[in-house]
């Protein structure tokens, strides 16, 4: 009797574990470190051309999602990727706003 318990229990939880995980989907999105656009996959985004990258191709922010992005030369904060990188930095050699990871 104790065995079947013990078995309902662990079939019990691993489905609470699965239906979780299956509704957890996670939206992603991908963006460029250079402008700050986003993209929905990193096929899109690496096969444009970026007129702020010194390569003139996007290549792929690989910083997380978040409310505020903030600069790694000066640490202003902005709410948006592309609004910091779009911005000056005084304190940048390129004068440019860089994202901190």
């Amino acid at each position: 009797m104790k065995r079947k318990n013990y078995m309902f229990y662990v079939i019990t939880i691993t489905l609470v574990i699965l239906s979780f995980l299956g509704s957890a989907q996670k939206a992603t999105n991908y963006y460029c470190t250079w402008c700050g656009n986003k993209y929905s996959s990193v096929a899109t985004l690496v096969n444009g051309s970026c007129s702020k990258s010194p390569t003139k191709k996007h290549e792929l922010y690989e910083g997380s999602e978040k409310s505020e992005y903030t600069c790694k030369h000066c640490g202003n904060k902005h709410s948006s990727l592309s609004v910091l990188v779009n911005g000056s930095c005084s304190k940048s050699p390129t004068k440019k706003h860089r994202p901190a990871l």
